[in-house]
């Protein structure tokens, strides 16, 4: 049997027969398969595709001396967490997060590219960071990163 599902459960194409509810009809289908699937092997999937995701929205950087000298011009988030700021202003207050430690840096972006800016000095100093130094950042939502520094 055909069906689909709307917020409210799963319904039958023939309990609408209508000629309006015909024509705003749209059905996207995933599958060739008419029956649910409710067995739990979904579970293993969706812990895999998370890592994948873990992946997508974390990134490294080797800390130049462009990104630590005074003034610096920060460092740029990867272009793998576009889907990410793409949705942020063209300045953006974000936290970054090492240890007990809270930093707010804005972020600057500009069309598809997105860099650190005020407050990026900060974060340099307070953690005596250096070049060649390594950074991990992890996005954890909510305009957060969590950072793991190598040094």
């Amino acid at each position: 049997m055909n069906h689909f599902r709307d917020s409210d459960g799963y319904y039958r194409f023939e309990d609408f027969t209508g000629p309006s509810c015909v024509e705003d009809l749209v059905v996207l289908s995933d599958s060739t398969d008419d029956t649910l699937d409710t067995s739990d092997d979904s579970s293993a999937e969706s812990d895999d595709e998370n890592s994948e995701e873990d992946e997508l929205f974390s990134f490294k950087v080797v800390l130049k001396a462009s990104h630590v000298e005074k003034k610096s011009r920060g460092v740029y988030i990867a272009k793998n967490l576009w889907s990410i700021y793409k949705h942020w202003g063209k300045r953006t207050s974000i936290t970054l997060s090492f240890g007990a430690e809270q930093w707010t840096v804005e972020a600057l972006r500009n069309n598809r590219v997105c860099r650190f800016g005020i407050g990026w000095d900060d974060f340099i100093e307070d953690n005596n960071l250096s070049a060649d130094d390594v950074l991990y950042f992890e996005y954890v939502g909510h305009y957060g990163f969590h950072v793991k520094i190598d040094g």
